[in-house]
């Protein structure tokens, strides 16, 4: 796995599907198990775009969880 960020990113990412949007109120906590899992392909990739509504920079903890199988053909 590898995990990479960018900051101070212009513009919204181009192509891709966006899979859902959230808006989560300031100082609040949204947790979730079962709002989203997702398969990928070996060598899929998942981006994460953060921004706020004014267009400040957004600060945020993330926390991630996954499951791998081996694939057998």
């Amino acid at each position: 796995m590898k995990i990479a960020s960018a900051d101070l990113v212009k513009g919204n990412p181009k192509k891709g599907v966006n899979a859902f949007k959230r808006i989560v109120p300031p100082m609040s906590t949204l947790a979730s198990d079962e709002d989203g899992k997702y398969i990928f392909p070996p060598c899929g990739a998942f981006v994460l775009f953060l921004r706020t509504l004014d267009g400040g920079p957004a600060e945020a903890e993330l926390a991630f969880g996954w499951f791998e199988k081996d694939i057998y053909e």
